[in-house]
């Protein structure tokens, strides 16, 4: 399990579609009020930390 943290989590798919990516590369996404929500989910490989994004889930709050 790979967990970043960030000030604003509603600006996180906007840093994933400028650096090109199709959007949001976590799991999930806490906000800072503890609302919990699906990004890529459990299902989808993410895009959130090179070389283990296919064994693990990324957290991001």
């Amino acid at each position: 399990m790979v967990i970043h943290t960030a000030r604003l989590p509603k600006h996180v798919k906007l840093v994933f579609v400028v650096a090109g990516w199709a959007g949001i590369g976590y799991s999930i996404v806490v906000d800072k009020d503890g609302n919990v929500y699906e990004a890529r989910g459990w299902n989808e490989i993410g895009a959130h930390t090179y070389g283990y994004n296919s064994v693990g889930l990324g957290l991001f709050f």
